[in-house]
């Protein structure tokens, strides 16, 4: 998970390398299409050793919707409000996760040190951002696209949980979602003539071909394995790391300011992944630990 979180807040930085050749939609589009390709190139080779299964294309195609509608919500935010702001508001998916979890799948029920853990990690991710600090007239409808960007990302984790798609192969699941985003996105850089300046410098190019190739055609099937195989609502808390390794990246890379905010926002969200991660009391050793 930690290796997932570093490669989805590097992207952010690929992705901002690559926007004064390609905009952010027509990186989407290009990006999906090409992992789409990709993963459907993998899925055929193994079609011999059960690569697909069938009776998943409806909720497949459902998740691929949430999946499409909440990257194209987040980037269209960014034209709102500014990036801590969003990514503060995408990060509201661990609450949507948890609190779905609690009521529909079995051993997911939220206790008390749970639900600190959660708001605990939120809150350092909060501070480090500091997104009031730049919000102005306009910045609501950003706020309310990443927020609903971020319901969209829990409730994409939700329905693989909950439906036939825990069943299928990751690949199969990750296949869904990127054919459907590719439209979605396709579209939307169509009609809004998004940015695409040809010839592509090397930058832009390794920008692409990392958003393609490792993001969207690897980590994004890992991430559909995990949550799979292993508890939902923590791995989706231990994803509050990746706006913290965006910082240290725009750091290091563009040369972005880090302050003493970004200390305690490490041992907040070090600390809420560790209260989330211990062991829970078991089915019926008391209700006085559980939420209602």
């Amino acid at each position: 998970m930690l290796v997932l979180c570093m490669s989805w807040a590097f992207q952010q930085i690929a992705v901002k390398l690559a926007l004064p050749e390609i905009g952010a939609l027509a990186q989407g589009s290009i990006r999906s299409i090409g992992s789409t390709i990709l993963v459907g190139l993998y899925i055929v080779s193994r079609r011999s050793r059960q690569g697909w299964m069938r009776g998943l294309t409806a909720p497949g195609l459902l998740a691929g919707v949430f999946f499409g509608l909440e990257f194209m919500l987040l980037y269209a935010a960014l034209e709102y409000t500014d990036a801590g702001r969003a990514i503060m508001f995408l990060y509201t998916a661990p609450f949507v996760v948890a609190l779905g979890g609690h009521f529909l799948l079995p051993g997911e029920r939220l206790d008390t040190k749970s639900v600190i853990g959660i708001a605990l990690a939120f809150v350092g991710v909060a501070v480090a951002l500091d997104p009031a600090a730049s919000a102005d007239g306009d910045a609501w409808i950003g706020d309310l696209m990443a927020l609903t960007s971020g319901i969209l990302w829990g409730m994409t984790t939700l329905i693989i949980k909950c439906t036939r798609l825990k069943e299928g192969p990751a690949a199969q699941v990750l296949w869904y979602q990127l054919a459907v985003s590719a439209g979605i996105f396709l579209a939307g850089a169509l009609l809004t003539g998004d940015k695409l300046l040809v010839p592509l410098g090397p930058v832009s190019v390794a920008s692409i071909v990392y958003q393609t190739v490792w993001v969207a055609s690897i980590t994004f099937g890992i991430w559909f394995v995990l949550i799979v195989r292993y508890s939902p609502t923590t791995l989706s808390v231990v994803t509050f790391v990746t706006p913290l390794f965006g910082a240290a990246f725009g750091f290091v890379f563009l040369g972005e300011l880090l302050g003493p905010q970004h200390i305690f926002a490490v041992v907040a969200v070090a600390t809420g992944i560790l209260l989330v991660s211990l062991p829970r009391a078991p089915a019926g050793a008391g209700t006085a630990r559980d939420v209602a």
